[in-house]
């Protein structure tokens, strides 16, 4: 990974925290290869492999639905933040021209009694202990010389607990902050 322009793999001075980083096209095809990449890192890390990806693939659909990176030559921004407590899912986006954040949708479901969309951060909420946004140039994983900061970009993020063999479960019981 080290060797790759697109990502950059950074240990902090203290050795608890470890951050990769990688930039994706903004086409709904990376939201697959974002996935894979998260899942085999997060799992490499004592989190649950299932619930990275799950978790990627909701915000990297939801900053391309969303936001200018989802336009022509737009780009995603995925970090993953590992230590000793679980892994931090970052997704960077290009920011959305009405200043549109991430937020929680009211449940509405159709005749089936089914939602069609809307759910993404719910499922996110769901698998992490915990999940929030704030601007890009704000991220602890990736701060201001992040290039998505210069576009207004938002940083939409998820807590995973690292898995517990003793516990037959992830960490602690998951909570949203909203």
């Amino acid at each position: 990974m080290d060797g790759d322009p697109a990502c950059r793999l950074a240990r902090s001075g203290d050795g608890h925290m470890t951050v990769a980083a990688r930039m994706f096209p903004g086409r709904p095809e990376q939201v697959t290869a974002a996935r894979r990449w998260a899942e085999a890192l997060a799992g490499a890390w004592g989190a649950a492999a299932a619930d990275a990806g799950l978790a990627i693939s909701e915000l990297v659909t939801n900053a391309l639905q969303h936001t200018h990176s989802g336009q022509p030559h737009g780009t995603i921004t995925v970090a993953i933040a590992g230590d000793p407590d679980g892994v931090t899912i970052h997704v960077h986006d290009l920011g959305a021209s009405n200043g549109q954040v991430p937020r929680l949708r009211p449940t509405t479901v159709d005749l089936d009694g089914l939602a069609d969309s809307g759910q993404g951060l719910r499922i996110v909420a769901a698998i992490g202990v915990e999940w929030g946004y704030a601007p890009a140039a704000r991220c602890p994983a990736e701060g201001p010389d992040n290039p998505m900061a210069d576009a207004d970009g938002c940083c939409t993020w998820c807590r995973l607990a690292l898995w517990s063999h003793e516990q037959g479960r992830c960490g602690p019981a998951p909570k949203a902050v909203q």
